[in-house]
């Protein structure tokens, strides 16, 4: 792939960090790439760096809901609240996500509040959980 002809790219990140309940932020390394928000600066950084003409947009991830029968009367996960297994939830993520876009002035599209993706229409979008 020829990268210096490559205009814009799309980062999608979080859900994993989430679910693995990853640190936010290392006030002490601004590039700790144990934390959340330190990995996310250190690849924007490598990527800007070799390819300046690149437009970046961090994309949030998406509202997360499972259930363990098909009705979706009983929740095993929801990202809103935590509850079911696990008890992480998506705010201080979609949050951190939003001050990385601030502080390197990058677009941002907020998939989780703004798609419509939720706890009613999850039964028919996430068949797979």
């Amino acid at each position: 792939m020829d990268w210096s002809k490559v205009r814009c790219v799309t980062v999608a990140y979080g859900t994993n960090d989430m679910n693995g309940s990853v640190t936010i932020d290392n006030e002490n390394d601004k590039y700790d790439k144990t934390t959340f928000k330190g990995a996310l600066r250190y690849g924007i950084e490598k990527i800007l760096t070799a390819y300046p003409l690149i437009t970046l947009i961090l994309l949030s991830p998406l509202y997360r809901y499972r259930s363990p029968g098909e009705d979706y009367s009983i929740i095993d996960y929801d990202s809103d609240t935590g509850n079911g297994s696990g008890g992480f939830v998506m705010q201080p993520y979609l949050t951190a996500l939003e001050e990385i876009a601030d502080e390197y002035h990058l677009p941002y599209f907020d998939n989780y509040n703004r798609i419509g993706l939720n706890k009613i229409t999850a039964k028919t979008w996430l068949s797979d959980g």
